[in-house]
């Protein structure tokens, strides 16, 4: 969430999406990471820099789009006994609601008059963004395997 943070409080991203800057989670996993006495992990190598506005969108689609996966998710994490107000805010429901919130946005983003180069973008972005998170995820588990 915190390579992302820049991007959700891009002036130019904000202009096209009114309210990035409040759908950003990175302060809910800041603290999600505080309640569970765990450090902000160190920066890995690789996070995204200054993308094309096609491949900003990218990254954002799919991070607006984890969202919904994350009504799943909170439900699980209750029975860790973590919740949208202690462990797991990150993954609680959006002001407004999951569905509602997916709906703006794929509005805002289907309303955009992308040339066919920035849609071409757009899915290198989304598609990147999904493999930054393999590869996020990749090192979390090698760093925990280290601990054992």
């Amino acid at each position: 969430q915190s390579e992302l943070q820049a991007l959700y409080n891009d002036p130019q991203l904000n202009a096209i999406v009114p309210d990035l800057a409040e759908r950003c989670r990175a302060d809910q996993a800041r603290l999600d990471l505080a309640d569970l006495d765990t450090e902000v992990p160190a920066a890995v190598p690789g996070a995204v820099g200054k993308p094309s506005l096609g491949e900003a969108m990218g990254w954002i689609f799919v991070s607006e789009g984890s969202k919904l996966g994350a009504a799943f998710l909170i439900k699980r994490a209750v029975a860790l006994e973590l919740s949208d107000t202690f462990g797991a805010r990150h993954l609680g429901e959006p002001a407004g609601g999951r569905a509602e919130g997916w709906k703006q946005f794929t509005r805002i983003l289907d309303g955009l008059e992308l040339s066919a180069e920035e849609e071409a973008a757009a899915e290198r972005g989304a598609v990147a963004a999904f493999e930054r998170f393999t590869e996020l995820l990749k090192h979390a588990y090698a760093a925990d395997a280290a601990l054992v």
